[in-house]
């Protein structure tokens, strides 16, 4: 995902649009969190009464970690949406990147 991070190669190709693609991603990510919470569940409800734990697991860490990862994503999206629409800044970042390549 950090190529959604970089600023110039997304305003190359996809323009204002760049804003809406990090957003769609971010929000992809916590979909996929919610899947590992659910796994989770699932995972916790096999095991026997007594061999169940409430403290936090490796599951527990993965999916907090991918919506952190999610939501901070579709914060940078909507931010650059907000540069995109009110100050044109896609056309400058695109400019940048096909003069200097980065």
């Amino acid at each position: 995902m950090l190529w959604l991070l970089d600023t110039g190669k997304m305003a190359h190709r996809f323009g204002r649009w760049r804003g809406h693609i990090t957003g769609l991603c971010g929000l992809a990510a916590c979909f996929i969190a919610a899947l590992i919470s659910n796994l989770e569940e699932l995972v916790g409800s096999f095991m026997p009464p007594g061999a169940h734990t409430d403290g936090p697991t490796v599951l527990t860490w993965l999916w907090l970690a991918v919506l952190a990862v999610g939501v901070f994503t579709m914060l940078a999206g909507g931010w650059q949406l907000y540069k995109d629409e009110m100050h044109g800044a896609h056309m400058t970042d695109a400019d940048h990147y096909r003069r200097e390549g980065w």
